[in-house]
């Protein structure tokens, strides 16, 4: 059973380009803490992809920021993503944030990114390609650097 607390980058990047259901068909069990909500609904624009996507979820889990965790000042969601999956074993963090991944090492946390899910994705056929994926990402300001992209390609066999 895979269980993801996924931050907002993921949820804003995947639901900007319309493909949400990366993230969804690959979580038995999906965790959004009560700060990423926040993060994600505090956006000016209230017709917002990711707004609309997570008003429609049920439930929200309210985490208080372990100590170890927030030592690092990371932000809120970050912190309380960390903070869930150290606390409850078995859970991974889906997380964009370089800081957020270190810390995630220093404390043993599995930790993902949106491009891991990307690649997951074509691994598990939910989609065919993962070019296009990342080019719409791209094209909605995610940033990938050359080196990455390349790479992502070879991995995906798409080279």
């Amino acid at each position: 059973m895979t269980k993801l607390v996924v931050n907002a980058s993921p949820i804003i990047s995947l639901s900007a380009i319309d493909r949400i259901d990366i993230l969804l068909h690959q979580a038995n069990v999906l965790v959004v803490t009560q700060g990423v909500h926040d993060e994600i609904t505090a956006h000016p624009d209230k017709t917002d992809s990711a707004i609309k996507w997570i008003s429609e979820l049920p439930l929200f889990h309210v985490v208080t920021v372990d100590l170890k965790i927030a030592a690092w000042d990371l932000g809120k969601g970050e912190s309380e993503v960390l903070s869930f999956c150290l606390n409850n074993e078995g859970h991974i963090a889906v997380i964009d944030d370089l800081a957020a991944r270190k810390c995630a090492a220093a404390f043993g946390i599995k930790a993902i990114g949106t491009i891991s899910l990307i690649l997951s994705a074509k691994n598990l056929n939910i989609i065919p390609s993962v070019k296009p994926i990342l080019v719409l990402l791209r094209n909605n300001g995610f940033r990938i650097k050359d080196e990455l992209f390349a790479t992502c390609l070879k991995i995906a066999k798409e080279n």
